[in-house]
């Protein structure tokens, strides 16, 4: 009777070691390619990093923002952004369909999500502004990331 056991114990946990019980594991989405720029443009806000900041300048900003403008702005962006160096999220902008727009959230304060705009110029996501839409108007928005 022993001998009959082993190989049967045996048989059992090579069934137990192949069975398909594990549970999937779920996968993070790959990151949109607005969230490093957005993350880098935020970074440069909360380090004063003029230099760093203009050079993901759309183009409208580059026409219109020396760098002395930026140093100037630099401040009030940073109390605007919270010091945050890095987006929660990424939605489709107001104008995503005839100019790429997307928004990526920064925080929400009181009615408004305080997030960064930016636009798709030659294949690059470039920055517009500091924008704050309505909560509702957020929530509107197409998800892109994450």
């Amino acid at each position: 009777m022993k001998s009959f056991l082993a190989p049967l114990f045996a048989l059992f946990i090579i069934a137990g070691c192949s069975s398909e019980t594990e549970t999937p594991k779920e996968e993070t989405p790959a990151a949109h390619p607005a969230v490093a720029v957005a993350d880098e443009i935020l970074t440069a806000i909360a380090n004063g990093d003029a230099e760093g900041l203009q050079k993901h300048l759309n183009e409208v900003n580059r026409k219109k923002l020396t760098l002395d403008k930026i140093k100037k702005y630099l401040p009030e962006m940073k109390r605007k952004t919270g010091g945050v160096t890095g987006i929660s999220e990424l939605v489709k902008g107001r104008r995503f369909d005839k100019t790429g727009e997307v928004f990526g959230k920064i925080r929400v304060e009181g009615r408004e999500v305080m997030g960064v705009s930016l636009m798709l110029e030659e294949g690059e996501y470039r920055f517009e502004d500091i924008n704050s839409p309505s909560v509702n108007r957020y929530e509107e928005l197409g998800k892109l990331w994450p």
